[in-house]
């Protein structure tokens, strides 16, 4: 363990935290977003970054700092009644259940993104908590860096 090594996992976390706040404003963003699929609008699917433990450079600890895995998208949607099912473009139709049988509760019924504000704005604030936090921890290393350097010097 050398001596940046508290601030190389900070960092990786700071950009851990960064990406996640970042789809969390996409998130924010598009929950009442329908998007192009083929000739058809489709419900935006939340997003969910995934992370796991290891070095982000892919050359020290495999314990140490944090890597970004992907992205996990929502299968799930909220289906509303279509004011004009007939006429309605973006309604769901024979033709969409033939394709995914799953849609079969949901003919002429328009779906839009399953997106709670509530949940998106609490993920906000421990987005943000935790990139305060980390900002601190280099911070703190860094001083700590100093008090060394100084003792030694």
């Amino acid at each position: 363990m050398g001596m940046f090594t508290g601030i190389d996992i900070s960092a990786s976390a700071l950009v851990a935290e960064r990406l996640r706040l970042e789809t969390i404003t996409n998130n924010v963003a598009n929950a009442e977003s329908l998007s192009e699929d083929g000739a058809r609008l489709r419900p935006y699917r939340r997003r969910t970054p995934v992370f796991y433990t290891g070095d982000p450079a892919g050359t020290g600890s495999a314990q140490l700092g944090v890597r970004f895995a992907g992205v996990l998208q929502s299968e799930k949607f909220i289906p509303r009644d279509s004011p004009d099912p007939e006429n309605d473009p973006n309604a769901v139709r024979a033709e969409d259940v033939q394709r995914n049988p799953a849609l079969a509760p949901y003919i002429g019924k328009n779906l839009f993104p399953d997106i709670n504000m509530a949940t998106e704005m609490a993920d906000m604030i421990s987005a943000s908590r935790a990139y305060e936090a980390n900002v601190t921890a280099m911070q703190l290393s860094r001083t700590m860096i100093q008090s060394t350097l100084q003792v030694m010097g």
